[in-house]
């Protein structure tokens, strides 16, 4: 068993049979009998390393048929490990050996196995993997058959699921899971929903400190998780509706006579027994009207009445000046004005941020038919599984050009939204660049199912 450090610099998986890899320290129960498979009739090429993280780079360098972990290995990276093997293009059979299972047998792409088979059954399981492997017969894998091999790890992360237009994350320790939310759902609705998921691509995370729990469930069981159905209601009689209807006369005649109320007084309030009448054909004559004398005009026809007017007319007395001022009133002082500011050219046509496949805003809003949230996260989480899968460095600025127009998409702070430009460059400007920048840390903030 090849086990050397240069293994990490020189080994190519062999081309003349199949290649088994292990990840397993020195007291894994099983390396004896994975040791004879050398010497078989159909040998094996078998390497170890004691290190997830070596076993990671490995993986890269080409077609691996199994790849077999150690469930109790005390060195961290068995979960990153099997997210590098189910992302090659041609996936391993992964099995993980532990002490918890009793299972001798692989029906599916990556499953838990018994750690104290004895070196017939590990012989017999190794070749019918190896054949399947080769047939290219390995079984679709589903999300589900991940989590039920992680069950049997002590690791711990955060897991970000992607399988065509569903997103969802999930969060795992000590072989349960603590968190699960996709779109509106959460808790073990939304892991049953993901354990269905095929052709996913998974991305991982380092498992929050603030992580607030909203499960906890054994990973082993998830698939056993269902949402009871609410019990079915009892079935409502018919409603016999009349054909017949009776009329106003009718109904009139049917109703039930109102019987008599007695009349009640307040004590002391008599009724008059005669009322006073009005008689609207009463003449104007009869209508008399008493005015103060002092209304009357005067009779300035007499002689004593023109001269009780002229001794009035003396006593006004017309005002010898007027306190009106005919000076003109000074002109305003004219107030300075300021010229509006100058509006600020616009570093990009238009900006949208996008969010678990909802656009949270587009400024302009007219422009946010330019903006399709759906395949703009699609196509983000596609390339960022390209570069992670080819460790090409850190999360990609992804460019899509057409038309006139190139739309830019880079992710916040944290991973959560999206912020999607659209630009009529070809090449990024130096002030774009500081644009986005400022924007991802503006718009970057926790994922909201973590938030406090």
């Amino acid at each position: 068993m090849r086990t050397l450090p240069e293994l990490l610099n020189s080994w190519l998986p062999a081309n003349d049979r199949p290649s088994i890899l292990i990840a397993a320290g020195e007291s894994a129960p099983f390396l004896p009998h994975i040791e004879k498979l050398q010497q078989a009739e159909r040998p094996f090429e078998v390497v170890r390393v004691n290190a997830p993280a070596d076993a990671q780079r490995l993986v890269r360098r080409g077609s691996i048929a199994i790849l077999l972990v150690d469930a109790e290995n005390t060195l961290p990276g068995n979960l990153e490990l099997l997210l590098e093997a189910v992302s090659k293009d041609k996936q391993p059979q992964i099995l993980v050996a532990s002490t918890k299972t009793q299972a001798k047998t692989a029906s599916r792409p990556i499953a838990a196995v018994d750690a104290y088979l004895d070196a017939v059954s590990w012989l017999n399981l190794i070749q019918d993997c190896a054949k399947r492997f080769q047939a290219g017969k390995l079984a679709e894998l589903l999300a589900g058959d991940l989590f039920e091999a992680l069950g049997a790890m002590p690791d711990e992360g955060w897991l970000r699921v992607c399988s065509g237009d569903e997103f969802g994350d999930i969060c795992v320790s000590q072989g349960k899971a603590v968190y699960c939310e996709v779109g509106r759902q959460s808790g073990e609705e939304a892991a049953a929903r993901m354990c269905a998921w095929k052709e996913c691509l998974f991305e991982f995370r380092v498992l929050p400190e603030f992580l607030r729990q909203n499960m906890d469930k054994p990973l082993a069981e998830l698939r056993k998780s269902s949402v009871a159905a609410p019990p079915a209601r009892p079935k409502e009689p018919d409603f016999e509706e009349p054909d017949q209807f009776p009329v106003l006369e009718e109904m009139l005649r049917m109703a039930p006579a109102k019987e008599s109320t007695v009349e009640t007084h307040e004590p002391g309030l008599e009724e008059p027994d005669d009322l006073p009448t009005f008689d609207p054909k009463a003449a104007e004559t009869d209508i008399m009207v008493e005015e103060p004398q002092e209304f009357f005009l005067r009779d300035v026809d007499s002689p004593a009445g023109l001269e009780a007017l002229e001794e009035s007319l003396e006593a006004f007395e017309e005002p010898s000046s007027m306190d009106f001022d005919p000076s003109p009133a000074p002109d305003p002082i004219p107030q300075p004005q300021t010229a509006p500011p100058a509006p600020q050219p616009r570093i990009f046509d238009s900006v949208a941020v996008i969010c678990m496949n909802r656009m949270l805003s587009c400024d302009p809003a007219a422009d946010a038919r330019y903006f399709d949230p759906e395949t703009l996260s699609v196509f983000y989480e596609r390339s960022k599984a390209y570069v992670m899968r080819h460790q090409l460095g850190e999360s990609p600025m992804l460019q899509i050009g057409g038309g006139e127009a190139t739309i830019l998409v880079v992710a916040a702070a944290g991973g959560d939204c999206l912020i999607a430009a659209r630009t009529s460059n070809r090449q990024v400007t130096p002030e774009q660049q500081l644009e986005l920048d400022r924007l991802i840390q503006l718009h970057g903030s926790p994922t909201p199912a973590f938030s406090r």
